[in-house]
């Protein structure tokens, strides 16, 4: 294998610090993509995000953590009807894989967008 890891541990670093999924202006960054140059704080982060590391990628995994007080089961969520995207969510050996249609705003509906499977 060669290549280029691109590894962000946490995109959303002001949300965790507040516990909660929205950035201060009460906007879900997982709502904003593709993002705009201007706009919002979570709309300029999308960009940003798409701009920097998602342009320059072939394949993408987008780790998401579990609610406060909620149980959450190892899972994939992926559009499974794109070849590229079932085959690398497969090699991942989880028990619960949900093939789970594109919505407006998430980071995986942009990445399919530009045609990265994710």
């Amino acid at each position: 294998m060669k290549g280029t890891l691109i590894a962000v541990p946490i995109v959303n670093a002001l949300g965790v610090n507040n516990q909660s999924r929205y950035l201060p202006d009460r906007r879900d960054l997982n709502r904003c993509f593709p993002g705009t140059k201007n706009g919002s704080l979570g709309y300029r982060s999308a960009h940003i995000i798409m701009q920097e590391i998602v342009s320059k990628s072939t394949h993408g995994i987008d780790l998401h953590i579990g609610a406060i007080h909620r149980p959450n089961v190892p899972h994939i969520r992926a559009f499974l009807d794109n070849p590229e995207t079932k085959r690398l969510a497969a090699s991942f050996d989880v028990p619960v894989t949900i093939n789970s249609t594109i919505l407006d705003g998430p980071l995986r509906q942009a990445a399919a967008e530009i045609g990265l499977p994710m």
